[in-house]
C-alpha cells in the first residue's frame, strides 16, 4: 500500500473504497496493531462546510484461526446466583495459547440480556455491571487484590427457563489481548421439594456421629442443598460437639464461618431405650428455599450388660511393706499430713508413684487417675492398663458399665484435671450410696445429693475457714487431697455402715478441713 492513502466510504470507479481494505498480520505476530486515520467530510449532510476528525483503528490479536476459545458455561436454578470461576478462564487460556499464565485480565465486552452481572467485593457495596460502566472494570484471575473475577456473580431475572443468556469477554495478559470468548448461562425453574428422604443409623446404645456424606450423596436435591436444620429427637439427645444441639441451627457439608459442620452432630440414646429414634430435618438451597425434607432414623438395640459386683477389700491396716514409701512423702505430720493415707493405699496396691518413684502430691489429679483410685478403693477389680493418654480406658468403661459415669467413653478426656464435684459423685456412686434429697444442706454452695450422701458417710466435710461452710465443687484437687478421699472410701468399705469408725473419721488438723 502507499502512505498516505485516500479511501472513500462511497468510492467512484477510480477510487479505493474502505470496504476494499484488508489487514494481513505477519506470520509471527502476537501483538495488537493500531492504525491512525483522519476522516474528512462536511459538518452535516445539508452543509457544505468542511471538517475533519482523527482516530485510531485497533486490530486485536486473538491467536491462530484454528485456536478458538470454547464457551464457558454455567447453570443456575431459579433465581440462584452463580459465581464466576478464575479457573475457567485460565483453562481456556491454556486451551488457546498452549501454555499457562500466572494472572489473566478479563474485560467484559457485553452484558447479559436476561440476567444481571454483579461485582460483589469482600468489603464495600455491590456493583451492578451495565453497558455504561462495564468498560471501567478490568477483572483479575488472581485470588488477591481488587476486582477479582471470582467475585463476579450472574443472577437470572426470574424462575423461567433461560437457555441462551450470553456475555462476551476479552482475555489479556498484561496489555496484550490473547483471545476473546463467550460465557453462556442457562437457568432452569426452581426444582420441586423432595420429601421423605431417609438417613439410617444403628447403635447398640453408645453415641453415634453423623456423617455429612450420608446426607450429601442421598439424591440430587440433597447434593445441591447449602445447609440443613434438624428437629428434636423422639428419644435421646442430639449433640453439636459437647453441647445439646438447638433447633433451627444451620449445618452444612463443610465447615465455614456461616454454618456448623454436620460432622459435629452426634446422637446419644436415652438410658435403657430400645427401638427407633427419629429426628426430622429440612435441607435448604442457598437462597433459603426448601430443597428436601426427611428423617434420620436411628435403630437403638441396647445390649444387656451385667454390672460388676464390687468385692469387699481386705481390712485396711498400716503398711506391711515398709518399702512402699515415696521420697517426696516424708513421715512428717506438719508437711505430709497425707503420709498415712498414701502409704496405706500404696501397700494395698491402690496408689502408685510415677516411674521415678515419686508420688508428686502437689500435682493435680486427672480423670484417669481418679477413676482408678476410686474404683479400686470401692472394691472393683483391677483392670488391664493401656498405654499413652488412654491408659485408663478400661477403668472408664468399667465405670460406665456400672452406672458410675453416664454417656460413652468418647465423652471423657482422661488427661483432664477433675474437680471436687465429679470426684465426690464418682465416689458416692461407686459405694452405691443413695443420694440425699430434701432437708437442709450443710453447704452454702451446693445441695448435690451425692455430695450430701458422701458427707453423711463421713468421707468428706466442708471448708469452714471463711466462717461459712462450703463444698467448693468446681475446684480441682491435688494427688495428696484425693488420696484422703480414696482412703476414706477404702475404709468405709471395711467398716459396717452406721458404726463410729464409718461416720466419724479421725480429724487431722494439719490437712484441709473439707477432707476430714
Amino acid at each position: 500500500s502507499r502512505s498516505p492513502e485516500s479511501c472513500y466510504a462511497r468510492p467512484s470507479r477510480s477510487q479505493i473504497g474502505i470496504d476494499d481494505l484488508t489487514f494481513v498480520p505477519s506470520s509471527n505476530s502476537t501483538s495488537n496493531v493500531t492504525i491512525k486515520f483522519t476522516a474528512y467530510g462536511t459538518t452535516s449532510s445539508s452543509s457544505t462546510r468542511n471538517t475533519s476528525k482523527s482516530g485510531t483503528v485497533v486490530i486485536k490479536y486473538s491467536g491462530t484461526s484454528s485456536s478458538t476459545a470454547k464457551d464457558i458455561t454455567y447453570s443456575t436454578t431459579g433465581t440462584k446466583g452463580v459465581n464466576l470461576s478464575a479457573s475457567d478462564f485460565t483453562s481456556r487460556y491454556k486451551d488457546v495459547i498452549g501454555s499457562s499464565a500466572s494472572t489473566l485480565t478479563i474485560r467484559f465486552t457485553s452484558v447479559p440480556s436476561s440476567g444481571t452481572l454483579t461485582y460483589e467485593p469482600s468489603s464495600g457495596r455491590d456493583v451492578t455491571l451495565t453497558s455504561s460502566n462495564i468498560k471501567n472494570y478490568d477483572f483479575s484471575s488472581s485470588s488477591s487484590g481488587t476486582y477479582r473475577i471470582s467475585n463476579v456473580v450472574y443472577t437470572p431475572n426470574s424462575n423461567t427457563n433461560i437457555t441462551s443468556d450470553k456475555v462476551k469477554y476479552d482475555c489479556y495478559t498484561g496489555n496484550t489481548l490473547r483471545f476473546s470468548g463467550t460465557i453462556v448461562f442457562s437457568s432452569t425453574a426452581t426444582s420441586t421439594v423432595v420429601n421423605n428422604v431417609t438417613i439410617s443409623y444403628s447403635t447398640t446404645g453408645s453415641s453415634i456421629a453423623f456423617n455429612a456424606a450420608d446426607f450429601y450423596n442421598k439424591n440430587s436435591a440433597m447434593l445441591s442443598a447449602s445447609y440443613l436444620t434438624f428437629g428434636t429427637p423422639s428419644s435421646g439427645t442430639l449433640y453439636a460437639g459437647s453441647a445439646v444441639a438447638t433447633t433451627g441451627t444451620k449445618y452444612s457439608y463443610v465447615a465455614n464461618n456461616t454454618y456448623q459442620h454436620i460432622g459435629n452432630l452426634s446422637y446419644r440414646p436415652a438410658a435403657n431405650f430400645n427401638g427407633t429414634a427419629t429426628i426430622s430435618f429440612t435441607a435448604y438451597n442457598s437462597n433459603g428455599t426448601q430443597a428436601a425434607t426427611g428423617t434420620v432414623n436411628i435403630l437403638v438395640a441396647t445390649q444387656t450388660v451385667t454390672p460388676t459386683t464390687p468385692t469387699t477389700p481386705a481390712t485396711p491396716s498400716a503398711p506391711s511393706n515398709t518399702n512402699k514409701t515415696f521420697s517426696d512423702v516424708p513421715n512428717t505430720a506438719s508437711t505430709s499430713w497425707y503420709y498415712n493415707e498414701v502409704t496405706t493405699l500404696a501397700a494395698a496396691g491402690i496408689v502408685a508413684g510415677r516411674n521415678d518413684g515419686k508420688f508428686y502430691p502437689k500435682d493435680n489429679v486427672n480423670y484417669g487417675e481418679a477413676l482408678k483410685l476410686i474404683l479400686l478403693a470401692a472394691g472393683y477389680p483391677q483392670q488391664t492398663e493401656l498405654s499413652g493418654a488412654v491408659w485408663a480406658n478400661n477403668y472408664l468403661n468399667l465405670a460406665i458399665t456400672n452406672g458410675i459415669l453416664s454417656g460413652s467413653a468418647s465423652d471423657y478426656t482422661l488427661s483432664k484435671a477433675i474437680d471436687r464435684d465429679h470426684v465426690g459423685e464418682m465416689a458416692a456412686k461407686a459405694l452405691k450410696l443413695t443420694p440425699v434429697t430434701g432437708g437442709t444442706s450443710p453447704y452454702a454452695d451446693t445441695n448435690n445429693g451425692y455430695i450430701l450422701a458422701l458427707t453423711n458417710a463421713g468421707i468428706v466435710q466442708g471448708d469452714s475457714s471463711s466462717g461459712t461452710t462450703r463444698w467448693r465443687g468446681s475446684d480441682t484437687l491435688t494427688r495428696a487431697e484425693v488420696s484422703k478421699i480414696v482412703y476414706n472410701v477404702y475404709k468405709y468399705r471395711n467398716v459396717s455402715p452406721g458404726s463410729t469408725a464409718a461416720s466419724t473419721p479421725t480429724i487431722d488438723t494439719n490437712k484441709p478441713g473439707w477432707l476430714n
